[in-house]
């Protein structure tokens, strides 16, 4: 400490070394050598993303949300792409793994979780399991009565008993 009091005694000069030292150390410490190239990289991911959707290219869509599960699995959880990604399924009519993502949002509570319900209810009446329909509408009826899909959730949830005879 006393030397750093006499350097900055001396003048101006041994003040900007101080600081240009004390900015690098900063910089390496934010981006960690080359991890900042990574860290580009990974916030440049959802704009590739966004853009292949604009563009409806669905299938590059898809694959660049699955190489940003394989590069980023915390964000790509916490940032719910798993949704995306089991939207992008079903479109391409992979129901069973877009179940499995949509599981894994109803088993969490996050803001997609209704939807996920809701999507988990039309995969279970488009493979004519109406008795698991019924479940996952009302769960997100129980779950999320103020949902915006709580009107037409009530209204499948009727018609679901009716086309079962039940």
């Amino acid at each position: 400490m006393q030397k750093l009091l006499r350097l900055t005694s001396l003048g101006s000069a041994p003040r900007l070394i101080i600081r240009a030292v004390f900015a690098a150390v900063a910089l390496v410490a934010m981006f960690g050598g080359h991890s900042g190239c990574q860290a580009q990289t990974l916030q440049a991911k959802p704009n590739e993303i966004r853009a292949a959707m604009d563009a409806r290219d669905f299938q590059r869509a898809e694959a660049l949300v699955r190489q940003l599960r394989t590069e980023d699995a915390t964000g790509f959880t916490a940032n719910n792409y798993e949704y995306l990604l089991a939207r992008l399924l079903e479109r391409r009519g992979a129901r069973s793994e877009a179940a499995a993502l949509y599981q894994g949002l109803a088993g969490r509570s996050t803001i997609l979780t209704q939807y996920a319900l809701w999507h988990l209810a039309l995969i279970a009446r488009e493979s004519s399991d109406l008795a698991l329909e019924r479940q996952y509408i009302t769960r997100l009826l129980v779950s999320y009565p103020s949902s915006a899909l709580a009107s037409t959730a009530r209204e499948r949830l009727i018609d679901s008993h009716f086309d079962s005879r039940d």
